[in-house]
């Protein structure tokens, strides 16, 4: 049980069930114990459904004559250490495409409030000497926190 367990935990897909009765829009209304198997995972658990931004709803359905069905089934759960750790952590919704989902993705960001610049590796740097030496020192060098936030500080 994720609760009960020291790590911390992210939990991120379809779930395939709804939360509230705000995460679905057009179709009929679904039955109240629809909503009870997402809402006991997270309090049993104790996990944070983290806010988004973009679209509301990651899933629809659109058939022929009829309209189109939205709900939101695609979520980032994390445990409250997490939260510790990232107190600004948020997800994004994005544009429908050839899927039937939508995109989702998680943005942390640090503790100004401003995003980080994304790492790009660049081929290049591997045609250099001395690359590997400069691989293994920065894998080699000390970061103080928790394994996560060790490995998260590599450069």
């Amino acid at each position: 049980m994720i609760a009960s367990s020291c790590l911390p935990s992210i939990l991120v897909g379809d779930f395939n069930e709804l939360k509230e009765i705000s995460d679905k829009k057009g179709g009929s209304v679904p039955k109240r114990n629809r909503f009870e198997i997402m809402s006991k995972l997270i309090n049993n658990c104790e996990l944070t459904d983290i806010p988004t931004k973009g679209h509301e709803y990651t899933w629809r359905r659109s058939c022929q004559g009829a309209d189109i069905i939205y709900e939101k089934l695609d979520r980032i759960l994390v445990s409250n250490q997490i939260l510790e750790w990232f107190p600004h952590i948020s997800t994004q919704h994005h544009a429908f495409t050839t899927s039937d989902h939508c995109k989702l993705s998680c943005d942390i960001e640090n503790e100004e409030g401003t995003k980080g610049l994304p790492f790009k590796f660049e081929k290049i740097w591997m045609k250099r000497n001395d690359f590997k030496t400069i691989v293994k020192q920065a894998w080699r060098t000390d970061i103080y926190g928790s394994r996560c936030t060790n490995w998260l500080g590599k450069p």
